[in-house]
């Protein structure tokens, strides 16, 4: 998908409505950090949808974000608290996030992109259906846009309420 916002509607909606689980920095990063693909072909030329692309990169991709957010923990709590996000910091709720954002978005682009290797370094992608290309991409464009505005209105109520709660106390 190359819209790369829309990516965060399904990890944000399933750590909107599971706070203590999934820790929603980590699932909005994961989601999003995949198209660092783009980059790596702007600079070196590789698969647009290239080696993150891969459920074996999103893996280690997940697990290095959720580390990282772990030792930041003392600014992800300062950023978590000016964002209203209820989460807790645990390694289990960052590596959960982590891996639902990564993986959601592979799924996504995996009905869309047949030039991906979601098993490498085993080539192809037995997801894509060149025939459907049209019905999916409408499809999976719904889906990510739909599921974006649901995840961003969501949080913007609440974020008010928390806001306006934090003025009247």
């Amino acid at each position: 998908m190359p819209v790369t916002p829309l990516h965060i509607g399904i990890p944000g909606l399933i750590s909107y409505h599971n706070p203590k689980g999934v820790d929603i920095a980590a699932a909005i990063i994961g989601s999003v950090i995949i198209d660092t693909d783009f980059f790596l072909f702007l600079l070196f030329g590789t698969p647009v949808h290239g080696y993150l692309h891969s459920f074996l990169f999103a893996t280690l991709v997940a697990i290095v974000l959720a580390g990282i957010l772990y030792l930041l923990d003392p600014s992800m709590i300062r950023l978590k608290e000016w964002f209203c996000w209820e989460t807790e910091n645990s390694i289990k709720s960052l590596l959960t996030g982590a891996f639902i954002g990564a993986y959601s978005h592979i799924i996504l682009d995996m009905l869309l992109y047949k030039e991906m290797n979601l098993l490498f370094p085993l080539n192809g992608n037995p997801f894509y259906v060149p025939g459907a290309a049209l019905p999916v991409f409408i499809t999976v464009y719904a889906v990510g846009g739909v599921s974006t505005i649901a995840f961003l209105t969501l949080y913007a109520k609440k974020y008010a309420a928390e806001k306006e709660s934090n003025v009247l106390q």
